[in-house]
């Protein structure tokens, strides 16, 4: 049987951080599937907090995510984040199409690296304003 593209799984919760993914993807994953149980959660908003992520870690990768609920939802998303399907509480089965893509992100490749810098900027920026001064006589 001939492989029809290269997969990245992370289970449950690690989909709530960027780092499995972004090693997933470094990796060669052209598609991200979460795999995931979220009876725990209940029919609280934390349920669709953690169906969201799946959006961010599309943007975040460029890859096409599809979150697979156990309980819980099942979705699938464009790898700009846009959510392509659906499907809410309860059983049922769909079948959705993905497309599959193998460039980098500036993400991807940087990861939190300009963020840690602007926020270092930020510091040493207020460090030297250093707040009013008073004024000479």
């Amino acid at each position: 049987m001939e492989p029809v593209g290269i997969y990245g799984v992370v289970i449950c919760f690690e989909s709530s951080f960027s780092g499995p993914t972004r090693v997933l993807t470094k990796k060669g994953a052209e598609v991200l599937i979460v795999s995931t149980n979220d009876a725990w959660f209940g029919r609280t908003r934390i349920l669709w907090e953690h169906y969201a992520m799946c959006s961010l870690r599309a943007a975040e990768t460029g890859r096409a995510v599809v979150q697979v609920g156990q309980t819980g939802i099942t979705g699938g998303w464009e790898p700009k984040g846009r959510e392509l399907a659906r499907f809410p509480l309860g059983e049922g089965v769909f079948v959705l199409e993905v497309p599959r893509f193998s460039g980098r992100t500036p993400y991807v490749l940087l990861g939190d690296f300009p963020a840690l810098i602007l926020a270092g900027g930020l510091v040493l920026w207020g460090m030297g304003k250093g707040g009013p001064r008073p004024r000479a006589p």
